[in-house]
């Protein structure tokens, strides 16, 4: 929404520079409130909640959160706590289970005769693991021992390999420009130096 207030003015008060500031003051200030009552009612659901809903909710109900989790993960985790309600059943568990991690994420055993509940769970985030802990606790019979199998579900890349590390002095005849170089490490895979994705080799220099 976009606030031109000096239109409402009567055209000798519009010219005057003073004037104009002061409305220019005001459609900012107009601007922010109006943004803030929006996003007070974006916050009013659990399906929209802001980056700062989400902190209010998760300092409420102590859930834990990991830096770089993304908004629909908080959410997830959110609802979860507002739909383990009694009676607290196999099915009411799996379906909680299911909508903080994903139906096909979550696997659930109940074997009664040992008393036990296990849980096969694949993960993208540390932290959901200590959100599905909270609720299987909450929800579980007393009498019930919980044991939760993670699987981490790993989305970047891994190099698998292994470097040498050597010291040499660099010379004139040995690098290009600049001054002799002395006491740095370079990582080498036998006798091939390491580069990175651009070229550089890799170093560091002794002491620092």
């Amino acid at each position: 929404m976009t606030f031109n207030t000096i239109q409402w003015l009567p055209q000798h008060l519009a010219e005057m520079t003073e004037w104009q500031e002061i409305c220019t003051a005001y459609d900012y200030l107009l601007d922010k409130a109006f943004k803030e009552l929006d996003e007070i009612y974006t916050n009013q659901f659990m399906d929209s909640l802001t980056d700062i809903g989400c902190l209010i909710w998760e300092r409420l109900l102590g859930i834990a959160t990991e830096e770089g989790e993304s908004i629909e993960d908080r959410r997830q985790a959110i609802k979860s706590y507002f739909t383990g309600d009694l009676p607290y059943t196999e099915n009411k568990l799996r379906e909680v289970l299911g909508k903080l991690a994903g139906p096909e994420a979550v696997t659930l055993k109940v074997t009664q005769s040992i008393y036990e509940i296990k849980i096969d769970l694949t993960i993208n985030t540390p932290s959901t693991v200590a959100n599905v802990q909270d609720i299987v606790y909450k929800m579980r019979p007393s009498n019930m021992v919980v044991r939760i199998c993670i699987h981490y579900k790993q989305t970047d890349d891994i190099y698998v390999g292994h470097a040498i590390k050597q010291i040499k002095t660099l010379t004139p005849d040995t690098m290009t420009g600049g001054n002799p170089a002395e006491n740095w490490s370079w990582y080498t895979d036998d006798s091939d130096l390491l580069v990175d994705e651009n070229g550089s080799a890799l170093a560091e220099k002794e002491g620092e």
